[in-house]
């Protein structure tokens, strides 16, 4: 069962990689920014979601179809940027990645959803990835212009990107075993208590010497110097 399970994780780091791997191509190649990004993006989806059919099969587990949803959100993006007309470049890239990333996110959150109610540890860390893939998203819409070979760049960073954020994901799996987690939480969870014990004996210690200092002042102010009365004696000359 273990065996099987890290079986799947490796092969989820595999198919996040090629993501990688797509990234650099686009970017180390300049012919891409002379080609329309409408028609290798499409491409490009078509391919990924090929290598997802395969991962899903291979890695296939009950009640479990993240990656088979993956394929056809990839699926569903390929066709509407072949789909779409080739007249305004930006703002269909724009809208496909839009498409993309809030398929995603529904995704991966009816997961992360789903791994809560089980009081699975590993949704806190799909959450995290889940809320940087959202925000990687909104700031490659915000960013694709017009120029070709700035689009390149983009899509090319956004590959790479999305594709280091997904693989920590089968990583952390591979290496931090739920036992690993707890611990972890636990020494977390105990630092805390401790620098909270320790706080109020922080502030008791401060407060006494406030008062301290608030004593000796009034003692100070309460001995007062003694006056002496000078009357002025009128003397009447007779």
């Amino acid at each position: 069962m273990i065996k099987e399970e890290k079986k799947r994780n490796i092969i989820e780091a595999l198919l996040y990689f090629i993501l990688i791997i797509i990234g650099i191509v686009i970017m180390s190649f300049p012919a891409f920014g002379l080609i329309d990004p409408i028609f290798y993006l499409a491409a490009l989806f078509y391919i990924y979601s090929f290598f997802i059919v395969i991962a899903y099969f291979a890695t296939r587990k009950e009640k479990e179809y993240e990656l088979l949803f993956n394929a056809l959100i990839s699926i569903i993006v390929a066709s509407f940027l072949m789909a779409s007309p080739s007249t305004n470049v930006s703002f269909m890239l724009g809208t496909s990645m839009l498409i993309y990333t809030l398929l995603l996110v529904v995704n991966r959150g009816f997961i992360v959803y789903n791994l809560k109610g089980r009081n699975d540890y590993l949704w806190v860390i799909k959450f995290i990835i889940t809320f940087l893939v959202a925000f990687l998203g909104i700031l490659t819409i915000i960013n694709l212009y017009n120029e070709l070979s700035v689009q390149t760049l983009i899509i090319g960073y956004y590959f790479v990107t999305l594709g280091v954020m997904l693989i920590t994901e089968p990583l952390f799996k591979i290496f931090i075993s739920p036992s690993k987690f707890n611990k972890i939480v636990k020494k977390i969870i105990e630092e805390d208590k401790k620098e909270e014990n320790t706080k109020p004996i922080k502030t008791k210690i401060e407060h006494g010497k406030s008062t301290n200092k608030k004593t000796e002042t009034k003692r100070a102010t309460s001995r007062k110097i003694p006056v002496r009365k000078i009357t002025n004696k009128k003397t009447t000359s007779k």
